[in-house]
């Protein structure tokens, strides 16, 4: 509305100076034409007027209510036509044609017209200006109560953003498009405060009914476990049925984890990757049905760190381990430990460009055929390491192996670590 108030301001003022303009320009035509019209007259009749001096001083006989005087004698031998001079404040306008008799020159004094038109143009452009400055006041006062209600609105979100007070933003706003913005966003807001209210009675159920069962069942297991009577059979089972347990246990700690707000670690005191690799390989001695060449090579002599619950950095190592242990098919397990990564690379049948996508599907969409050599538990560890501004790149080709690259942020050493071999052979 603002713009168009201005913008027809404009557009006013410049139609008034296109108005005046062509007034102007009609006068002077009109007073060009009655010269024209006189001089022909002068032609066809001589005695019909009286020149302004005498004949026998030259063959020009001039005629006009302008005093011979004020005319200078070089307009008297302009060529024929009409022509316009200005000398001072006095304006004239000469009309001049030959004939056998000698030149006919009629001048007119259009001083008052030419007056006129600077008055004009001047009071015009004074118009025009006044007139523009008067639009952009009125289209800023008027911009400036059209955005107020704006203005208050984004105050609002910015408050309560800070506060998390939950004050309505459509509190004393008119029944406008604003107000209607406000109203949907204040219902919006109530929808995602009762998702995130869901959520955390969620986790709080998680925390509880999950965990704790757990417990129950890796305690039995461990008594059952004690029981010197349990066959061979019951103890391999015993031993999967912990195995699941402890790994049900690790997937809702790193479930919760992805519930609670992005965090880039800062606040979890340093990890020893070195050590949780070690831990998971042993754990996963186990579960490898075939005998398979383990390297850890520690690319950091320092020992790497990373800040971050330790049950995560168990899931993710677990995920990417488990995976090249008992999907990649291959002979040879190959673990870098640097300071600000970690890569497993296996030997196995690898994987096309179209399983790697695959990868990321959603959980229990991932498992494919053991030919195959896809992973699982990819999507979780993708969310894990987005959720604390990690990456994680796979880079698998078929019948080449894959390799999988965890990339964190270093955390410093609490302590002086202690000194690793280059390269630490283990066999499984």
């Amino acid at each position: 509305m603002a713009t168009f108030l201005a913008g027809g301001a404009i557009s006013g003022a410049l139609a008034g100076i296109a108005l005046l303009f062509i007034s102007v320009e009609l006068q002077e035509w009109r007073a060009e034409r009655h010269l024209t019209q006189r001089l022909d007259a002068i032609v066809d009749d001589p005695a019909g007027g009286q020149p302004i001096q005498p004949d026998h001083q030259s063959d020009t006989r001039v005629y006009g209510a302008v005093p011979l005087e004020a005319i200078p004698e070089a307009l008297l031998s302009l060529p024929d036509g009409l022509h316009e001079h200005e000398s001072g404040d006095q304006a004239l306008l000469i009309a001049l044609t030959s004939t056998p008799r000698g030149r006919v020159v009629v001048v007119e004094d259009i001083t008052p017209i030419e007056r006129r038109e600077g008055h004009g143009w001047y009071y015009a452009l004074a118009g025009a200006g006044l007139t523009t400055g008067l639009a952009l006041i009125a289209a800023f006062v008027v911009a400036r109560r059209l955005t107020a209600p704006l203005e208050t609105l984004t105050a609002r979100l910015t408050h309560d953003n800070e506060d998390g007070s939950g004050t309505p933003l459509a509190d004393r706003l008119a029944d406008d498009e604003i107000g209607t913005l406000a109203r949907a966003l204040d219902h919006y807001r109530e929808r995602v405060r009762e998702a995130l209210q869901r959520e955390q009675r969620f986790s709080a159920d998680i925390s509880h009914e999950l965990r704790n069962p757990l417990a129950v069942i890796r305690s039995a297991a461990e008594l059952i476990g004690a029981d010197a009577a349990l066959s061979t059979t019951s103890r391999r089972a015993l031993k999967r049925l912990d195995s699941a347990a402890e790994r049900m246990q690790e997937v809702t700690a790193a479930l919760l984890a992805l519930l609670r707000e992005p965090s880039t670690g800062g606040t979890y005191p340093p990890v020893n990757v070195s050590d949780r690799v070690g831990r998971v390989l042993e754990h996963e001695r186990a579960a490898v049905g075939h005998h398979l060449d383990v390297t850890i090579e520690h690319a950091d002599a320092d020992g790497a760190r990373v800040s971050a619950p330790v049950v995560v950095v168990d899931t993710v190592l677990g995920n990417l381990i488990r995976n090249a242990l008992q999907h990649s098919r291959g002979q040879h397990l190959h673990v870098t430990i640097a300071a600000d990564h970690v890569d497993v690379i296996d030997d196995g049948v690898g994987m096309a460009g179209e399983a790697v996508a695959h990868m990321d599907s959603a959980p229990g969409t991932t498992r494919r055929d053991r030919a195959t050599g896809t992973g699982l538990g990819i999507p979780l560890v993708r969310r894990l390491c987005e959720h604390f501004s990690w990456s994680l790149h796979i880079d698998s080709h078929p019948d080449q192996g894959t390799r999988v690259t965890w990339r964190y942020a270093a955390a410093p050493a609490p302590f002086p670590p202690p000194r690793h071999d280059d390269r630490q052979p283990n066999g499984l």
